[in-house]
């Protein structure tokens, strides 16, 4: 090995090799091999990932206290997802409500702001927090819809802090390493408190648990790509600067975060099959011209296939934005319209059935 190529040479070399043949689940299937092939790769994720390992206990929700913030009410709510996990949420519902509404789970995104969490999609953070972002959870309540934003692990109030109040940064690299200690990712602790964010949102009686849309930028486009992958009780997808391949990421050198590391994912899988076991529920992926999200047109291809083979085109779109790492200008309204054209038949646009 020559001076100053280091273990990532090594490791490098490994994955090139796993990348050379193509992984298991890596082909487009037939619209009768669709139910088993999703069936599986979803076991496959939850086995690899450390899913099954958790366990499952009763949400018992608290709201710990309410507002009135005009066109709607605030309830701070705190849920228990697994032993030992306490997760809060901030659930945002309009006051023109008549009957059961639409809903949004709103995941937030990392950004290295381990302060906010929540914050970031309820419009709670300060100005700063908004110069990549709009605050979609405190849109989309103005647009009708029941949200919830829920702390991520490490993040808001479940992020650990020093004896001054300030966040302790590397607490996530950490916990992650005492997760895996335990036999599970931070993929599965992350997108198991996502779920059962989902089975509270349902269970409430202002919602139509047949109306549930998920939204997330950066972190949260990751989450929400693994949420509506895994539960399909999320009837529309908007995953926003996350969807591309690894394959793309690895051969950039490009960080991706431990939330969507699985190990051994590789031989039976890349990011775009795992995004289109959201078909043939409704899908809008947006990404930036300039974002660090290599492979994303190979992403999309492989999707929008799949959606043809299904059957239903219409319900995959891919929006490439001029910018970054950014959730802006024009990117809201076309992520919001893309919600309501699925998810509000009443008003006069397309519905699930």
């Amino acid at each position: 090995m020559e001076r100053g190529q280091g273990t990532m040479a090594t490791v490098e070399a490994q994955i090139e090799e796993i990348l050379r043949s193509r992984p298991k689940f890596g082909y487009v299937p037939s619209r009768e091999e669709w139910p088993a092939f999703c069936s599986i790769l979803r076991q496959k994720i939850r086995e690899l990932s450390g899913m099954n390992g958790l366990s499952d206990c009763a949400l018992e929700p608290e709201i710990i206290s309410t507002r009135d913030a005009g066109e709607y009410l605030v309830e701070e709510v705190i849920l228990h997802t697994r032993p030992y996990t306490r997760v809060p949420c901030t659930v945002m519902i309009p006051k023109s409500l008549a009957a059961p509404a639409p809903a949004a789970v709103c995941l937030h995104g990392h950004g290295g702001r381990f302060d906010l969490g929540r914050a970031w999609p309820a419009g709670e953070a300060s100005s700063d927090a908004y110069e990549r972002t709009a605050p979609y959870a405190l849109d989309l309540v103005l647009r009708g819809y029941v949200t919830v934003s829920a702390d991520a692990p490490y993040f808001g109030d479940r992020a650990r802090r020093d004896e001054t109040g300030a966040v302790i940064p590397w607490d996530e690299a950490v916990c992650m390493m005492h997760e895996l200690l335990l036999g599970r990712t931070s993929f599965a602790t992350m997108t198991w408190d996502d779920m059962r964010i989902v089975d509270y949102l349902c269970s409430r009686d202002d919602v139509d648990a047949g109306r549930v849309a998920a939204i997330g930028l950066s972190m949260g486009g990751s989450r929400t790509m693994h949420l509506a992958a895994l539960d399909e009780r999320i009837k529309v997808a908007c995953p926003c600067n996350h969807p591309a391949t690894y394959k793309g990421r690895i051969a950039n050198q490009a960080w991706f975060g431990f939330h969507t590391t699985i190990p051994g994912i590789l031989r039976y899988a890349d990011q775009p099959q795992i995004l289109a076991l959201v078909a043939p529920r409704p899908l809008l992926v947006m990404n930036g011209k300039d974002d660090f999200t290599y492979g994303d047109d190979e992403c999309q291809a492989y999707v929008r296939q799949v959606y043809e083979m299904l059957g239903v085109p219409e319900r995959f779109d891919f929006y490439k934005s001029p910018y970054g790492h950014a959730f802006i200008r024009e990117m809201p309204p076309k992520a919001y319209e893309w919600i309501d054209r699925w998810l509000r038949p009443d008003d006069g646009r397309a519905s699930l059935t």
